[in-house]
């Protein structure tokens, strides 16, 4: 949930849960950060982030006439099934919770580095004049992928230097929270964010708006 959303929530008062699942596992199985009773969460690899397993009663038993797709999603260890979701996480133990960093596959490698584009849409959604944001990696002949960001105005919409110099704005306003390499390499204001019929952000609309190649800066 993004952040703008989250403080109008909290602004009017309203009682809310962040909640994490998928049609595999017949909804929500993970509330607030810890996982609901029977559900148990695990990270592939050994390092603090990964891929998400899910195991509980609540797993499909596949899918429908597709038993490749069933056998490459779901496995058995031990006499118990795990789901390998598509998101990466990680597991805070100070908090005891929980965190979904987003998709694997969303994940932006420019120069080595890996960035996970929820974390800069975060942060640019903490900027007073970014009402919304998309985050997604593009090519770029010398680092791999560059960071790129699509930018919805807050009322009255960006003026100054904001307005004139998006790129260079935002990325001054950010070096105090994200590293170097996880800097826009380059920011767009538009109207309204690219969508797919669910409602969720479009990366494949979002990567065409930067067609063209540039340099990281």
């Amino acid at each position: 949930m993004s952040a703008p959303s989250v403080r109008a929530l909290d602004e009017a008062g309203v009682r809310w849960s962040h909640t994490y699942g998928m049609t595999e596992t017949a909804g929500g199985c993970l509330y607030d950060g810890r996982p609901l009773p029977g559900v148990r969460i695990r990270l592939e690899g050994a390092g603090e982030t990964g891929r998400i397993q899910i195991s509980g009663p609540m797993l499909a038993d596949g899918y429908h006439e597709d038993p490749d797709a069933t056998a490459e999603a779901f496995l058995t260890e031990d006499g118990r099934r795990w789901f390998r979701t598509g998101d990466l996480g990680r597991y805070d133990p100070g908090r005891a919770r929980w965190q979904v960093l987003g998709r694997a596959d969303d994940v932006v490698n420019t120069g080595g580095h890996k960035v996970h584009p929820d974390s800069v849409v975060s942060a640019l959604c903490d900027l007073g004049a970014v009402a919304d944001a998309a985050v997604a990696g593009v090519p770029d002949q010398h680092w791999g992928e560059r960071v790129v960001a699509l930018l919805v105005a807050a009322p009255p919409g960006p003026d100054g230097r904001a307005a004139a110099e998006p790129t260079a704005w935002a990325r001054e306003r950010l070096r105090a929270s994200l590293p170097r390499h996880a800097l826009p390499a380059e920011v767009r204001w538009v109207e309204a964010l690219p969508r797919r019929s669910s409602g969720k952000v479009d990366k494949a609309g979002v990567r065409a708006v930067f067609a063209q190649e540039g340099e990281t800066l």
